[in-house]
């Protein structure tokens, strides 16, 4: 019988620390694993590979010792030629010894060098004052770069939702993170997507507690769910700080960031959990301001 595990979808794991925590400790921690393989051909469950430029909003989040050791470890969102939306477990997956932190636009084939990829250092970090680290609420951060990205049909940002606005119908989730079905992971290389429903906060109460059995559910009213709960689908380990989106009348807005899941991915009655956007407009907007003269 599988188990399932409440994970972050980008625990990447640490030689050093194992990549599942018990039901007692803060239920996902984000770390970076610069030597982990990719396979060209794997999909997401229930997805697809993405054509070059189908989600030009999409980034990588890349880090490693130089300049030409990176790996990718988590998503994020282009709000602004200098301003990248993420997860704060992203950030928080960070060593502290430091490193190259560089977000890459544009990229379809994160093993391949391509002609429409941008490669702009992060300068600095702004992660939400009332995230407390691993599984929790509030869990959104803002990149600041060092230098503008140059938009075009392959790099181009996202809009807002409206403030308070609470997500429905299909969304579509992209990233690069795990397509596997069971707790080994296989990271593709190859963009992927997928369209999922989403859930009320009430059903996705419910299958968390189902899911977890009684232990505490980190789910919170800023979190919005996306099924199937008949499996299938959802976000994966590498996804995180990654977009969830809503396509009405041809206008494209972020309403969600990959935040958490569960292990084995995609699998019967486990939602997948991300940050929703709309509770965090007026945060996100006074922060751009405020660290305007910064970048």
């Amino acid at each position: 019988m599988s188990t399932y595990v409440l994970v972050l979808s980008c625990l990447l794991a640490l030689a050093s620390a194992g990549p599942f925590a018990t039901p007692e400790e803060p239920i996902w921690s984000a770390s970076i694993d610069l030597n982990a393989p990719r396979q060209v051909q794997t999909r997401v469950v229930g997805g697809a590979n993405a054509r070059v430029g189908q989600f030009p909003h999409q980034v990588s989040l890349q880090f490693g010792p130089n300049p030409y050791q990176l790996s990718h470890f988590c998503g994020g969102t282009i709000l602004s030629e200098r301003v990248v939306l993420t997860a704060g477990h992203c950030v928080a997956a960070l060593p502290p010894q430091g490193g190259v932190f560089v977000v890459k636009a544009g990229k379809n084939n994160v093993l391949a060098h391509e002609s429409n990829e941008q490669t702009v250092r992060v300068k600095f970090m702004v992660t939400h004052e009332l995230y407390q680290g691993g599984v929790a609420p509030y869990d959104i951060s803002l990149l600041f770069l060092e230098s503008p990205l140059q938009f075009n049909n392959c790099v181009a940002p996202i809009a807002l939702p409206k403030a308070g606005v609470e997500p429905s119908g299909e969304v579509e989730l992209s990233g690069w993170g795990s397509t596997s079905r069971t707790q080994q992971m296989i990271l593709p290389a190859i963009l992927q997507y997928v369209k999922l429903p989403v859930l009320d906060i009430q059903t996705c109460a419910r299958a968390i507690n189902t899911m977890s059995r009684g232990a505490r559910s980190p789910l919170h009213t800023t979190n919005v769910c996306t099924g199937p709960l008949d499996g299938g689908a959802g976000a994966c380990r590498g996804d995180s700080g990654g977009p969830l989106i809503s396509r009405q009348n041809g206008h494209a807005e972020v309403v969600g960031v990959v935040s958490w899941g569960f292990v084995p991915c995609g699998g019967y009655g486990a939602p997948s959990v991300f940050v929703k956007v709309a509770d965090f407009v007026d945060w996100i907007n006074e922060n751009v301001a405020k660290y305007a003269n910064y970048v």
